[in-house]
């Protein structure tokens, strides 16, 4: 891929202002791409989950210039009071996915993540399999796993990356669009 230095790393888009505005970067010399961020309310403010994806170095700009896969999360909490002020908290997993989708179920905080592309026990890159798939408990911060099986007269869908999921309001349900099976 192509590694270039982004101009502000961090930054939030103020919908009602149609602005950008910076926020200090946690990720020093390193950029995260092709990870997913979900939003979560809380009591003092709104938090954004930041997980998986891969670490691309800034500095030299060449081509090429992925350097891992993350294995954490970076949790950070926006508190309006204060402004545009952040922390960075890690939560670590043995792998987390890049190019993989995750979605929020509120009422029981569970982040649920499907799909992406992992690295087997060789270091090949292989699409992730939707029979099992990493959880996240925001409740407790913790990570879990779901195993997954087919309802009556269905199949489990493909492995697959670059797919968006989507909670229904008011259901239990979580739509899973689009994506592709390929490792290029």
């Amino acid at each position: 891929g192509y590694a270039m230095h982004l101009i502000n790393h961090i930054i939030i888009f103020d919908s009602y202002d149609n602005t950008w505005q910076k926020l200090l970067d946690f990720s020093g010399e390193k950029q995260r791409a092709d990870g997913c961020a979900v939003a979560v309310p809380s009591d003092t403010g709104d938090t954004v989950i930041v997980s998986g994806g891969e670490a691309v170095k800034t500095s030299p700009a060449v081509i090429g210039n992925k350097t891992k896969r993350f294995k954490t999360c970076s949790i950070l909490h926006f508190i309006p009071d204060l402004g545009l002020s952040l922390t960075a908290n890690q939560c670590t997993l043995n792998q987390i996915p890049y190019e993989h989708s995750a979605t929020l179920h509120p009422g029981s905080g569970i982040i649920y993540y499907f799909g992406g592309r992992n690295h087997d026990s060789k270091g090949y890159v292989t699409v992730a399999s939707l029979r099992w798939e990493f959880i996240f408990d925001t409740k407790k911060m913790m990570w879990g796993q779901n195993n997954y099986t087919a309802s009556a007269g269905s199949q489990l869908p493909s492995g697959r990356n670059g797919q968006t999921t989507v909670l229904v309001p008011g259901s239990q349900h979580i739509i899973m669009y689009g994506g592709h099976n390929d490792l290029e």
